[in-house]
């Protein structure tokens, strides 16, 4: 678990974060695992006042395993997250933790677990790893996808077997990758067909054969 900065008296939140550094050839998933997989999780047992919100999930990437795709990161990931202090920490300090389960992938899949946990305020050893824990953590947060401008224009329509994304940009248009936040929605597996002609994007998605109803 990294942490932002050392917190004092006037704080009311800080922001943490859960990294993962993994393997080569190894991933975790996104809030939308895909094909297949699950995303990690944490029960919490905060003391002292403390409060976790829920992770914030940077943009991932789509990852082919055999004829499926799954959406994760590879290689390292920080899943950041706000903390906040509901009243001043205690003289002893106020504990933040965590029985953390994951799901890490390659040609197999292995299910892990651990305890985790950090003190606020920090000791002298986390302390002083505060400012490179900062830039992960942000890094992270600068990486979490954001709402779209409001000058842009989108709609979206389906027919029997696809769905149909238009969207109208405030810059001419080059590329696009689609990440369903809802599961069994898109074909993940299946081509997007993107096409680009200044500043319209049309994206032409694959429904999921496991689709019930329209989103």
């Amino acid at each position: 678990l990294l942490v932002d900065r050392q917190p004092d008296a006037s704080t009311k939140e800080v922001w943490a974060g859960l990294r993962f550094e993994l393997e080569q050839d190894w991933h975790v998933y996104w809030q939308n695992p895909g094909d297949s997989g699950g995303p990690p999780t944490i029960l919490w047992q905060p003391g002292g006042g403390l409060t976790p919100g829920e992770f914030e999930w940077p943009l991932p990437e789509r990852i082919p395993l055999g004829h499926l795709v799954n959406y994760g990161y590879t290689n390292e990931v920080v899943l950041p997250f706000p903390v906040r202090l509901g009243k001043p920490l205690p003289s002893g300090g106020a504990a933040l933790e965590g029985q953390v389960k994951w799901l890490i992938c390659r040609d197999i899949c292995i299910p892990g677990q651990a305890r985790l946990g950090v003190t606020l305020p920090l000791g002298p050893e986390d302390a002083g790893r505060v400012s490179g824990w900062k830039r992960q953590i942000d890094g992270a947060r600068a990486r979490v996808p954001k709402a779209a401008p409001a000058t842009w224009q989108a709609k979206a329509t389906s027919t029997d077997t696809e769905f149909v994304l238009s969207v109208r940009l405030d810059r001419p248009a080059t590329s696009a990758t689609f990440y369903p936040l809802e599961v069994s929605q898109v074909n993940d597996s299946a081509p997007q067909d993107v096409k680009a002609s200044g500043r319209d994007l049309v994206m032409r998605l694959r429904q999921s054969d496991q689709l019930t109803g329209e989103p």
